[in-house]
């Protein structure tokens, strides 16, 4: 450990303390060891006592700190706390003002009265009034993490304690004293430390299913090599003349490395909290009762963005940039699209979803992202489902959200019946659910395995479904999964669904009223509120498959797509197709201009493939032709041969859906 040559406040209170505690346990013990002694022996005693008190009285005229360097060095030993040559003295001085105190009480005690009367003052003082075996050394921040870890209510909030934890010592140290880190100026300190760490730290250490030992990744280094990455840019462009100060700033907000939000600062400044109150509580950690230190914490904030606004000179060392998750409802375009996409189209395998094909396979990355949309159920309510938790209550077929020893619920509101709403029995749910329940297993889902650390299956499963939707072209940071339950809520409140059925069926707190109890009641009534829902599903039965499928999804109706076509002889060698949806790059592209090494069947494979996706793409939507030779010429031939090439594509999309189904 690294030698102090300053020292905080806590730290001397805390070696002060120590020397106190160590002489008032000796005296315990002789006291304990209680003999009878001559007049001469206790004149002798009394006599050696007022010669160390004059002794004190001296050394504290004199300045002279040598009489407490001896005491002050042990104690210093005693906590594990190295003291330079520089930082003793002034330590020893601040301690040598307790021997006065030690000597009083010493002289008191030689006098005839007991420990615990000569020292009642000391101990009110220093150690908060304390009895004598109540006295115990400094907490460490290493033990009063590891009890707060121990103490969390749930395991969630475990995980959480333990990250904050983990923070603090990273910061300062394991064998940090609580009287002197948790302090308002230090809790401040720490608080915009972490503000500089990035919003992914820890997050590259390398464990999987296969590498489960990883690396040890330090925090400081992470917050280092993100402030140095921010600070090579900052150089880029603080050089370039043409850019405004603002100008600069708004670059830097598109590269500079995201850190932490301030609600996360908060929630660690919450979870602070909780290790004070825990030392307090069950450590016998002498602190006064808690105060918040986020007004101080703010004030720094601000004072930093100004500097920012003010354009100083070393502005980019406190520009922070980071990107909160603010989860909104999904846009009609993107629920159109989850909605249209191969997953409930036809996909090419399980493995890979996001490819056209001719399978539809009805596991949890198919019907979660359903039930969330049309039962507001959370995500790791869906994939925790029992077969038994599927069941009917005076008519109505429900969803049953209760605790359970493999997972807990989110609150106590959240534990409820859901009703399953008609769109989900109209795509066949019962079906499938009465086909599951023959099944071994006792899980609706047993595909969607849980995470090794988290301990929950919606963590595993938002990754696959994130990686899915990256590849339809609708990942988003803010229009997730979990954001499909807001999408629910936002359309129920449209629907003029009162608060108690809102809250009711998403297991919102209601104040007095429980929400399992609310919903045995009024099944029919939730339901109907759940009914009138319109995301726009077109499902139609599917003989080839066996079951109902969506056939289209109506949201996007009303959206145009764009195609640009070229004619050569009166015959279309090239398409570029265009969807706003997706964005600028073409979604459809058929170039045959160059098709002079394709046989004939080649050609008419590209033709046909690239037609089928286009009347797939078409289903309900206008369509806005383009002469690519003259964008601004209205062509009645262009328009014709693109309206063939679409009918060849349902003639083509006739066929396919007509044969045969590979098993």
């Amino acid at each position: 450990m690294e030698r102090l040559e300053t020292v905080t406040p806590g730290v001397e209170g805390a070696i002060r303390n120590e020397v106190l505690r160590c002489a008032m346990v000796q005296w315990t013990a002789r006291e304990a060891a209680f003999a009878p002694r001559t007049p001469e022996e206790a004149d002798a005693a009394m006599m050696a006592v007022q010669e160390t008190a004059s002794a004190v009285r001296a050394a504290l005229r004199l300045r002279d700190p040598s009489l407490a360097l001896e005491p002050t060095r042990a104690a210093a030993a005693s906590l594990g706390i190295p003291l330079d040559a520089a930082a003793l003295p002034r330590v020893a001085r601040a301690v040598l003002g307790t021997f006065a105190d030690l000597a009083e009480a010493e002289c008191a005690i030689e006098g005839g009265a007991s420990v615990e009367e000569a020292t009642r003052t000391l101990r009110e003082i220093h150690f908060g009034g304390r009895p004598l075996e109540r006295l115990a050394p400094p907490v460490r921040l290493a033990v009063a993490v590891s009890k707060a870890v121990e103490r969390a209510p749930t395991k969630g909030m475990t995980d959480k304690v333990r990250t904050t934890g983990d923070l603090l010592i990273a910061f300062f140290g394991a064998d940090a004293l609580l009287d002197d880190v948790l302090t308002k100026d230090r809790i401040v300190e720490f608080l915009l430390w972490c503000m500089r760490l990035p919003r992914l730290h820890g997050k590259k250490h390398g464990r999987n299913r296969y590498e489960k030992t990883g690396v040890v990744l330090c925090k400081h280094q992470e917050i280092a090599d993100a402030d140095a990455a921010d600070v090579a840019f900052w150089a880029e462009i603080s050089m370039r003349a043409d850019l405004t100060h603002r100008e600069k700033l708004v670059l830097a907000g598109q590269r500079f490395e995201p850190r932490l939000t301030d609600e996360m600062i908060e929630k660690h400044h919450a979870r602070v909290r909780a290790v004070y109150e825990t030392a307090r509580e069950s450590l016998d950690w002498d602190a006064p009762a808690w105060e918040s230190r986020l007004k101080a914490w703010r004030e720094e904030v601000q004072r930093q963005r100004k500097e920012i606004s003010l354009g100083s000179d070393s502005a980019h060392l406190t520009l922070r940039i980071t990107k909160p998750k603010r989860r909104s409802a999904w846009s009609e375009e993107r629920l159109a699209k989850l909605l249209n996409s191969t997953l409930y189209r036809g996909c090419f395998s399980p493995f890979r979803r996001w490819r056209p094909g001719r399978h539809i396979v009805r596991d949890h990355v198919y019907w979660a992202p359903l039930i969330c949309l049309l039962c507001g159920m959370r995500p790791e309510e869906v994939l925790r489902l029992l077969k038994s938790d599927v069941l009917q209550r005076d008519g109505v077929l429900c969803f049953r959200v209760e605790e359970r020893p493999d997972g807990v619920i989110k609150t106590d509101e959240a534990e409820r019946l859901v009703p399953v709403p008609e769109t989900l029995l109209r795509l066949g749910f019962l079906e499938w659910w009465q086909d599951r329940f023959f099944r071994d297993g006792p899980l609706l889902f047993p595909e969607a395995t849980i995470g090794e650390t988290t301990g929950k299956a919606s963590g595993s499963d938002g990754k696959r479904q994130r990686t899915i939707r990256c590849h339809l072209g609708i990942a988003d940071w803010n229009e997730d999964g979990y954001a499909l339950r807001h999408t629910f809520l936002t359309a129920l409140d449209l629907a003029g669904a009162p608060d108690p059925v809102r809250q009711a069926i998403a297991g919102h707190e209601q104040g007095e009223v429980i929400n399992r109890h609310y919903t045995e009641t009024n099944l029919k009534k939730l339901k109907g509120f759940m009914d009138r829902l319109d995301f726009g599903i077109e499902i139609d039965e599917d003989d080839a498959r066996g079951f109902p499928t969506i056939r289209r999804c109506t949201l996007a109706d009303g959206h145009t797509i764009e195609v640009a076509a070229r004619l050569e002889d009166e015959r279309l060698v090239r398409v570029i197709v265009r969807d706003p949806m997706v964005g600028e790059q073409p979604v459809i592209r058929l170039d045959l201009t160059k098709a002079e090494g394709l046989t004939r069947d080649e050609v008419r494979a590209r033709t046909e493939r690239a037609a089928e996706r286009l009347y797939r793409l078409h289903e309900g939507r206008r369509i806005r032709i383009i002469n690519e030779v003259d964008p601004g010429l209205d062509d009645r031939a262009v328009r014709q041969a693109v309206m063939s090439f679409m009918a060849l594509g349902a003639v083509t999309r006739r066929g396919a859906q007509s044969a045969p189904l590979r098993p």
